[in-house]
């Protein structure tokens, strides 16, 4: 039991880190053919390739490790390692990328929440606006857009693990018949 509880973290070590580096990719490619907006309103693909990932190592793990059978509980199990792991190698991506790389992105994305304020309320105070936008600001930082990174796509992890586990998970008939 301890080694299959081993192996399980170390073979989701491994996909972790391969689905992380395959969303940090998603990420240079988008940021490299399209504006600022555009990858925004794109951001969902990077979640498929995140529960992709983690549903792919799971199986792989049990036709690999567990000779074709994982009960629902270790199919989780095995899917939330990979997501976490995978969602602390993006966000140390993106908190690398922000703080050194592209600062810009935090006055982008101020500008377009600008905007869209201006749109929704285009009778605000100047005051008004300035005094949300620095609220705004002093939330945008690259640590907490990390930090918010992080939990989200471990929370879309997380649904992605449970909903996908129930696909997944396989009982050894011949191992409940010697129970009973």
């Amino acid at each position: 039991m301890e080694n299959e509880k081993k192996s399980s973290f170390m073979h989701s070590i491994n996909f972790g880190l391969i689905t992380g580096v395959v969303l940090i990719l998603i990420s240079l490619i988008f940021y490299s053919l399209f504006d600022f907006e555009a990858q925004k309103k794109l951001g969902w693909i990077s979640f498929i390739f995140l529960i992709a990932g983690i549903i792919y190592a799971t199986i792989k793990y049990r036709d690999n490790q567990l000779g074709g059978y994982i009960s629902y509980s270790n199919a989780f199990v095995s899917c939330l390692y990979v997501a976490l792991i995978a969602s602390f190698v993006l966000s140390v991506y993106n908190y690398l990328f922000i703080e050194f790389f592209d600062a810009s992105m935090i006055e982008k994305s101020l500008d377009i929440a600008e905007e869209k304020i201006i749109e929704k309320m285009p009778d605000i105070e100047d005051a008004e606006l300035e005094k949300i936008l620095d609220l705004q600001g002093k939330f945008m930082t690259p640590l907490i857009i990390s930090i918010s990174n992080f939990f989200t796509f471990l929370m879309i992890g997380i649904v992605g693990g449970l909903i996908g586990s129930i696909f997944i998970k396989k009982e050894d008939d011949n191992e409940v018949a010697e129970i009973v």
